[in-house]
């Protein structure tokens, strides 16, 4: 079993973000009582551990960030929007305010993606 580094929990989904730099996605199937992983046949996963991961539910989006230094915005089909690249480690990724905007802990600072420059509305 790989170690998992991040986990999310938003709009009856789970995302799992491992060590290897790998996600995936889970949904809750109440009637049958269990997770059940989504398949896709597209990957754009991080290059080394997933650091940080956040959720926002009205949208549909979910954000990683990763030791790799990049940003990475998802849908909740796990279609990659955008990845941003940032020169040091991620450790930290949110969604702060309903207009998408992510905050982004990277080194000894902290910056704000605007949603106008990674996300089509």
């Amino acid at each position: 079993m790989r170690p998992v580094s991040q986990l999310n929990v938003c709009f009856k989904r789970l995302a799992l973000g491992f060590q290897s730099g790998d996600n995936f996605l889970f949904e809750w199937k109440g009637s049958k009582r269990r997770l059940m992983m989504l398949t896709f046949t597209r990957s754009d996963e991080h290059d080394g551990a997933v650091t940080a991961a956040d959720s926002f539910s009205a949208e549909k989006l979910f954000v990683t960030g990763g030791e790799d230094g990049f940003v990475k915005i998802w849908t909740y089909q796990k279609l990659l929007i955008r990845e941003i690249k940032f020169p040091e480690s991620i450790s930290c990724v949110c969604f702060m305010n309903d207009k998408c905007d992510v905050l982004v802990g990277h080194g000894d600072k902290i910056s704000i993606l605007k949603a106008e420059d990674y996300y089509p509305h």
